[in-house]
C-alpha cells in the first residue's frame, strides 16, 4: 500500500504537468491553479497519512506515561499518608509508654525512699538501743569502780570500823 501511494506521488505530478500544452492566456479554467490546490491535498493526505500513526502514537505514549507517573505519584502520596498516619500512631504509644515509664520510675523512687526511710529508721532505733546499752554498761562498771574503790579504801584502812549500814549509806552518796 504504501509503495503504491509513493508511486502515485511521484507519477501524478508528471502527469499533471506534461498535459498543460502552450502557455496562453491565463484565466481560472486555464490556471494552474486547481493543480496545485489538487497536489496540495495530495500531499496533505499523504503527509496525514504517513505522519498520524506515529504523532497518535507519541501523543498516545505520552498520555500513558504522564497517567503512569499521576499513578506512581498518587501511590507515593498514599503510601506517605500511611507512613505518617503510622508515625503518628508509633509517636502517640511512645508517648503512652513514656508516661508509663515515668509512672513507675515515680512508683519507684517512692518505694525506694520509703525502704531506705524504714531502714534509716531501724539503723536509728538500733543505734539507739545500742547508746543505751553502752550507758547501762557504764553506768554498771563505773558503779562497780566506786563500789571497788570505796571498799578497797575502806578496807585497807583498819581504824574505820564499818557497819553494813555506813556502807551502804557511802554507796549511796558515791552513786548518786
Amino acid at each position: 500500500m504504501m509503495r503504491l501511494m509513493f508511486l502515485l506521488i511521484l507519477v501524478l505530478p508528471t502527469l499533471i504537468v506534461a498535459s498543460g500544452g502552450g502557455h496562453a492566456d491565463v484565466s481560472m479554467g486555464n490556471s494552474d491553479f486547481f493543480y496545485r490546490v489538487f497536489n496540495f491535498a495530495i500531499f496533505a493526505g499523504l503527509m496525514y497519512y504517513l505522519l498520524a500513526n506515529p504523532i497518535q502514537n507519541f501523543f498516545i505514549g505520552r498520555k500513558k506515561g504522564i497517567e503512569s507517573q499521576l499513578v506512581e505519584i498518587e501511590k507515593r502520596l498514599e503510601d506517605t499518608k500511611k507512613a505518617r498516619e503510622e508515625a503518628l500512631v508509633k509517636v502517640e504509644e511512645s508517648k503512652a509508654k513514656a508516661k508509663e515509664i515515668v509512672e513507675t520510675a515515680h512508683k519507684e523512687a517512692e518505694l525506694i525512699s520509703k525502704k531506705i526511710e524504714e531502714m534509716n529508721r531501724y539503723e536509728l532505733e538500733l543505734m539507739s538501743k545500742n547508746y543505751n546499752e553502752r550507758c547501762e554498761t557504764q553506768m554498771r562498771k563505773m558503779s562497780r569502780e566506786v563500789i571497788d574503790d570505796v571498799l578497797s579504801t575502806s578496807l585497807q584502812s583498819s581504824d574505820i570500823e564499818l557497819s553494813n549500814d555506813r556502807v551502804v549509806n557511802l554507796l549511796t552518796k558515791k552513786v548518786a
